[in-house]
């Protein structure tokens, strides 16, 4: 029988015409040549030259890679790779949907950042927020005006709710607000000149001002 140039029989002209051999010695021709042949490093370099055609692709079991005969270099060359550790670049950030560390910290709040946008659910940013529990209030917490404000904490405590805040428009003599608590300590806020807050039972009073007709803004913190 005839042969291709890789080796494959097939029938010529002075053959037999016997098609049960002639397919049972292409299938045997087959069964000796699969697809991926597995062989060692050994087996492939003992291979003769009918057996290296261009673009065969072998299974190394001695590197546990792919590889694919070139003829124009004449040699072997690597066409995958089945161990991890035999990859290279793999330190390449080339894959943009992947998750890093980094695109991880860029993405979502770490576990001790404050959220920039935090205010967006009720005004009130993180950096504004009063810690539930706290030591001794000092004087110098209320914008220096130590003799402006009274009631202060004498010791640690907590907070049933950080503080309120509010507008209120100046009366004659003194201000009251009510607040349904006693507050551990008061200011008002912006410039009023000589404008002050002090606890009064449940609520605080503003003292002093321009005159009749202003709007102070409070704050009062929770014992």
């Amino acid at each position: 029988m005839q042969t291709t140039p890789r080796g494959a029989p097939y029938a010529g002209p002075n053959d037999p015409n016997d098609l049960e051999l002639h397919t049972r010695r292409l299938a045997e021709w087959v069964d000796e040549r699969p697809g991926v042949t597995p062989l060692t490093t050994a087996q492939r370099d003992a291979l003769p030259a009918a057996e290296r055609w261009n673009g065969r692709t072998i299974l190394n079991f001695t590197t546990g890679t792919y590889e694919r005969w070139d003829a124009a270099a004449s040699t072997w060359r690597r066409s995958s790779v089945l161990k991890h550790g035999d990859l290279t670049d793999r330190d390449a950030d080339d894959h943009p949907h992947y998750l890093t560390t980094g695109r991880g910290d860029a993405r979502y709040l770490p576990l001790a950042g404050k959220a920039a946008d935090a205010d967006k659910l009720d005004g009130i940013d993180s950096t504004g927020f009063a810690p539930s529990v706290h030591g001794v209030h000092g004087v110098s917490s209320v914008n220096g005006r130590s003799g402006a404000v009274t009631g202060l904490a004498e010791s640690g405590h907590g907070h049933t709710r950080p503080y309120d805040y509010g507008q209120v428009t100046e009366a004659v003599g003194s201000t009251f607000v009510h607040l349904g608590y006693s507050p551990a300590f008061v200011d008002v806020i912006g410039n009023f000149g000589s404008a002050y807050a002090v606890p009064d039972g449940n609520g605080l009073r503003i003292y002093g001002g321009s005159g009749q007709g202003d709007i102070f803004t409070w704050i009062a913190f929770h014992r």
